[in-house]
């Protein structure tokens, strides 16, 4: 299910239109934006089919960067999942502290 886009500047929904119908804001912009996390959504799932569930992270990562929708941030989630290898240094939980001897 797709997410609605939304102008802005008065919250209007839009679809294909370069120029919201209701306040006349410009939204190329926006639009290109909107097309760019679509492809990269599009390119991560085809590198998760292919296996690359590395690249596949970093693509839903750079997608939800610039628009952050429900189904990215599913695909975010099953990239990480199926990824084998561990995540970097600083992204790896904190060792837990010594507990205390007190009674």
């Amino acid at each position: 299910m797709s997410e609605p886009n939304r102008c802005p500047v008065c919250n209007a929904g839009f679809r294909g239109a370069a120029i919201c119908t209701r306040c006349g804001a410009d939204l190329e912009r926006l639009m290109r934006l909107v097309v760019e996390a679509w492809q990269l959504r599009e390119t991560a799932r085809r590198a998760i089919a292919a296996g690359d569930f590395g690249r596949a992270f970093e693509l839903a990562a750079k997608a939800q960067e610039i628009q952050s929708t429900r189904a990215g941030a599913a695909l975010l989630r099953l990239s990480e999942w199926l990824d084998p290898t561990p995540p970097p240094a600083s992204q790896s939980p904190a060792p837990a502290l010594p507990s205390s001897s007190r009674c």
